[in-house]
């Protein structure tokens, strides 16, 4: 009989661990605003006639993971380029390619999860552009994601337009 008790206890324990990862991992976006720079708050979202936008991308739903691969997004761009930051040259914006008005990113883009995405504008017009897909790789080494994203930004910003 205890041998029974032992595998319920067992199996009850597995389950309420999995809702509460579920709840955990299905946080919606609205819930927690706090930080998020996008197009409408943004103090340097003027766009100029010569730029590099570096955008992250979130959908409706936002896990732990999404928010902590934003924060570190985040800080790559701010701690490593200031003067770009400050005359505009370079952007950071959040957006929700889920919303209707962004569709357009998620359409050019294929979009279809949370996503760095790095654009450079010459004249206007988009002529170039990364999706920095190793971001996922590595969340979980701060110092390594920081330095793949300032890499990755930079070689943009620098390449001669095609």
């Amino acid at each position: 009989m205890s041998i029974r008790v032992g595998i319920l206890v067992v199996v009850a324990l597995l389950v309420a661990a999995a809702i509460v990862n579920a709840q955990l991992v299905d946080v919606d976006v609205t819930t927690d605003t706090s930080g998020v720079v996008d197009d409408t708050t943004s103090a340097t979202s003027v766009d100029k006639d010569d730029s590099t936008i570096v955008y992250y991308f979130h959908g409706n739903k936002r896990c732990m993971t999404c928010r902590k691969i934003e924060a570190l997004a985040e800080k790559a761009v701010l701690s490593g380029f200031d003067e770009e930051l400050a005359d505009s040259t370079l952007q950071w914006r959040v957006l929700n390619f889920q919303d209707d008005e962004n569709a357009h990113f998620a359409k050019s883009y294929k979009l279809f999860s949370q996503t760095l995405i790095v654009s450079r504008h010459v004249d206007g017009e988009e002529v170039a552009w990364r999706n920095l897909d190793q971001i996922w790789t590595l969340v979980h080494d701060e110092d390594a994601f920081i330095s793949y994203v300032q890499d990755e930004v930079d070689a943009l910003m620098t390449a001669e337009p095609e």
